[in-house]
């Protein structure tokens, strides 16, 4: 078992979803959308298809000539933010 407040992001591979901790990535039989019911959306956010990402562990945040947003995660793993989700992102902690 694992803390939810330890996992830095969620990513889809497939029909499985890879989970990111504790420099760990183990995989589990859900969707990332099964995944995403089930997770705060004050702490979690969905960065794109692929992934969901834990706010609480973003180091870094650029934004691309085209608006779209870049995160880049404690662990490194660098998440681009899809247009659509770049827009929500800005509104939503009005940037």
């Amino acid at each position: 078992m694992f803390d939810i407040a330890d996992v830095q992001q969620f990513q889809s591979v497939g029909n499985y979803t890879r989970v990111f901790f504790n420099q760990q990535n183990p995989m589990t039989y859900r969707s990332l959308s099964q995944v995403e019911e089930r997770l705060p959306d004050d702490i979690f956010f969905r960065a794109n298809r692929s992934n969901i990402v834990n706010l609480n562990w973003v180091r870094d945040l650029q934004q691309s000539i085209s608006g779209a947003f870049q995160l880049t995660l404690e662990n490194g793993n660098v998440v681009e933010l899809s247009q659509r989700k770049s827009s929500e992102f800005k509104k939503r902690w009005t940037l």
